[in-house]
């Protein structure tokens, strides 16, 4: 029978004492590990380490840090602070490179989005189509078919949003109106298209006031003879209550920026439009100025991408207003139109407009569509070939981007709607 050991009583505590610090010890190591702690084996000691969280659209992609595979996303991983190149890759795709910096203790995102290497090409017109205008918030088209095409001319519709089931997605024709000399144009709200047209036969209760400007509604169909002409005090009173909402709209953005940045749009720039989320600004510089550093206080976890403060005429910018950055997208802004297109573009054949996510731009430039992060990097060609340029409209989803192009067309036929697939 083995004879048991009865321990002193000091030896008992001294037991006692190390099992606490020993349970103490275990869980300090714990919590440190949980929030990053690692042993480095080159500097042999413990180092607190950042996370870089990678997420793509599509998921399931490879994340290659330095070139080494690490896993797919979308997850999170620890990595010791410092400078890595970051590479989100999947096939079939546009791999997403960039270079980040990694903090200690601090979550760093990378979200890619990963567009086809050889996007799908599908007619969405079949007999011509004109000018298309995109409504400001996005969700419908609009363009002109020339009376050459019989009972298919006038002006047409399509929406472009996320309908409910049951919802028309096919393309309307709104008016049967002649569209020789036609000017057209969305309301402020898109609610409404505006036609100005100097020579369209007025109603027989109009006599005399033949051409003006009519309302249309972009739901049903109107026919030229029904059209009512809301020229003189009428049209007056309705430019005035948009320029209103035009008006409050502006300042409840504007009021989201630092006053810095407010100066600069309002006195130093020639055109600027605010992202989706409005959490971003893109603006085209009209005179120098500089940016003093930490305008709002600095987020953790913020882009480490090159910025640039110091303001040049000329030159396109993006500011970021949560993390009060300012990215260089564009130093030659000759014939570049910034945010929405209308008619009127003149000697415009160059367009950067925000990209649905508000995370990236479109620039459309002929023979060339180019997708881009919003900072300037990762500028991906989605489209290289013949097309009326600027005419290129991403759906709200950016799932597509609708082009004007004569792909197919032939002895002098009407350019039709094109739609590119991208998801």
């Amino acid at each position: 029978m083995a004879k048991k050991i009865k321990l002193s009583l000091p030896l008992r505590l001294l037991f006692l004492i190390g099992s606490f610090a020993m349970v103490a010890l275990v869980g300090w190591l714990i919590i440190q590990y949980a929030q990053g702690l690692r042993f480095d084996i080159e500097k042999r000691s413990f180092e607190k380490t950042g996370i870089l969280v990678a997420t793509s659209n599509p998921d399931a992609a490879q994340i290659l840090v330095n070139g080494a595979l690490k896993n797919a996303t979308n997850t999170s991983l620890t990595i010791l602070p410092g400078t890595y190149d970051v590479e989100i890759a999947k096939e079939g795709f546009t791999s997403w490179k960039k270079r980040v910096n990694i903090e200690s203790g601090i979550v760093t995102k990378a979200e890619a989005w990963l567009f086809p290497k050889a996007p799908s090409l599908s007619p969405l017109t079949f007999f011509g189509a004109a000018n298309p205008l995109l409504s400001p918030n996005g969700t419908k088209l609009a363009w002109l078919v020339s009376d050459l095409a019989a009972d298919k001319g006038g002006i047409w519709v399509i929406d472009l949003g996320n309908l409910p089931f049951g919802f028309n997605r096919e393309a309307r024709q709104v008016s049967d109106t002649k569209v020789d000399n036609n000017t057209l144009n969305w309301s402020p709200d898109s609610r409404n298209l505006i036609l100005t047209n100097p020579s369209l036969p007025a109603l027989p209760a109009q006599a005399g006031q033949a051409g003006g400007t009519f309302l249309l509604d972009p739901n049903s169909f109107t026919p030229q003879t029904q059209l009512v002409n809301i020229s003189g005090k009428k049209l007056t009173d309705l430019k005035a209550s948009w320029a209103k909402i035009e008006a409050k709209n502006q300042a409840s953005q504007l009021a989201k920026l630092p006053e810095a940045v407010q100066d600069i749009l309002l006195r130093k720039s020639t055109s600027w439009q605010f992202s989706p989320d409005e959490n971003k600004v893109i603006y085209t510089a009209s005179g120098s100025a500089k940016l003093a550093e930490n305008l709002t206080p600095q987020l953790p976890g913020s882009s480490s991408q090159k910025q640039s403060r110091d303001i040049k005429a000329n030159q396109t910018y993006i500011y970021d207003i949560k993390e009060d950055r300012n990215f260089l997208v564009s130093d030659d802004s000759k014939d570049l139109l910034i945010g929405h297109l209308t008619l009127a573009i003149g000697h415009f054949n160059r367009r950067l407009a925000w990209f649905p996510t508000s995370k990236h731009l479109l620039l459309a430039e002929p023979n060339q569509l180019t997708i881009m992060d919003y900072d300037g990097t990762n500028r991906i060609s989605v489209w290289a070939g013949q097309y009326q340029s600027p005419f290129a409209f991403p759906t709200p989803d950016g799932s597509q981007i609708i082009i004007l192009t004569n792909l197919g067309a032939t002895n002098g036929e009407a350019p039709n709607l094109y739609t590119l697939k991208l998801r």
